[in-house]
């Protein structure tokens, strides 16, 4: 018998809950109107910090690195 809560296991990138942690704390601290804006352009400017810092990035996601390019895309944010 099949169940619809079957322990199908996830499997968790590597940075990936760092990113997540940096996003949700970022949307806390700025309060957005627009959380759905704010994720899009949080996005964008990490994976162009990313891109830009290291050529092509590659990367796992996660770390200082990330961490950098979090806090300048919220402030990029919260001066726009």
């Amino acid at each position: 018998m099949s169940s619809k809560y079957q322990s199908d296991a996830l499997v968790i990138p590597e940075g990936f809950p760092a990113l997540l942690k940096g996003f949700a704390r970022e949307v806390l601290r700025a309060q957005p109107s627009d959380v759905y804006e704010f994720g899009a352009r949080y996005f964008a400017d990490l994976a162009a910090a990313r891109d830009g810092g290291r050529g092509g990035g590659g990367g796992r996601g996660g770390g200082a690195d990330a961490e950098k390019c979090a806090a300048s895309a919220a402030d990029k944010q919260q001066a726009a």
